[in-house]
């Protein structure tokens, strides 16, 4: 019964995740304009809020952090998949690679943590899964028809791409079994912040400096334009959807989390729609049908036998 009500939990708050981060296209978007399209200032400045968010609500007790004594090492690396490695090869690759190739590519992240989950957690998938996944993966694909048009691809954005969902992948097992094992899911995200701070911090500023525009970068920053949208990217994605996310993933199996990720891209078509006046059409329409079926189905079959689904660590 208990393993019942967690798995609830997990989806519960692994959709609640999505959601938030379905919004962080239609803010990111905005704060690009504000600052040039500096991907890595708004990076910067979305990981800086959270961490200063998870610092205040240590200091007045809301949440207990408590690193000593334990496997910083393999929290480190965790933190190296995500956020630092994906969101690098990801914005990078973007530069080079077509918005339908990205949207594909994405796509395939559930599908590579599946087969990640199967070889290192000794995961279980059953038929009806795995038909699942091609379902969600097939709605991604025919939402990304739209962009198809004249956009260059080169192999080097693709590989980038494959490395971004590779990273992925391996985050959403390893983050399973850190959180079983060692780490709180806050302990997580907040290393998430720290390592996500530093990282894009020491990019962007270095990028300014060679650049020579540092002062010019500095007086962007007090665009009272980017306060909320910055603050929602911050707290609400950064801070609070990575830490449902990671509280999603350690009582769900690694692939059911990571279809849950469909769910963002449903919520950033709707967000478009309605707040970038941006077209609904009827791919985005299809598409969006197969992603939530996709969605009912996962959570309808992987509750089917629950008590058969233990997942087994290896060292």
């Amino acid at each position: 019964m208990n393993k019942v009500s967690d798995v609830t939990k997990g989806y519960t708050l692994g959709v609640l995740a999505n959601i938030l981060f379905g919004f962080s296209f239609y803010f990111t978007k905005t704060v690009l304009n504000l600052v040039d399209n500096k991907v890595f200032t708004v990076l910067s400045l979305r990981f800086t809020i959270g961490l200063i968010a998870v610092i205040a609500l240590y200091k007045f007790k809301f949440i207990s952090l408590n690193f000593k004594g334990k496997d910083i090492k393999s929290l480190l690396i965790l933190c190296m998949f995500q956020p630092f490695l994906y969101f690098m090869l990801e914005t990078l690759g973007v530069k080079y690679t077509s918005t339908s190739e990205v949207g594909v590519m994405i796509s395939m992240i559930p599908v590579v943590t599946g087969i990640m989950g199967i070889i290192f957690l000794n995961e279980k998938m059953n038929l009806k899964q795995v038909v699942c996944i091609a379902i969600a993966v097939f709605g991604v694909i025919i939402v990304n028809l739209q962009n198809t048009g004249n956009q260059t691809s080169s192999m080097l954005g693709r590989i980038m791409i494959l490395g971004a969902v590779i990273c992925a992948g391996a985050y959403g097992v390893y983050v399973r079994k850190l959180s079983k094992s060692e780490f709180t899911p806050i302990e997580i995200t907040a290393a998430m912040q720290l390592i996500g701070t530093i990282s894009f911090t020491s990019i962007s500023v270095g990028g300014e400096l060679i650049s020579g525009s540092l002062i010019e970068y500095a007086k962007g920053l007090f665009n009272m334009e980017i306060v909320f949208p910055i603050v929602y990217l911050g707290m609400g994605c950064s801070l609070l959807a990575m830490f449902l996310n990671n509280y999603s993933r350690s009582k769900l199996e690694a692939v059911k989390s990571s279809i849950l990720s469909n769910i963002a891209t449903v919520v950033s078509i709707f967000a478009g729609v309605f707040l970038l006046n941006e077209e609904f059409n009827l791919y985005s329409i299809v598409g969006s049908v197969l992603i939530i079926i996709s969605i009912i189905g996962m959570v309808i079959y992987g509750k089917e036998k629950c008590e058969d689904l233990e997942t087994e660590y290896t060292e």
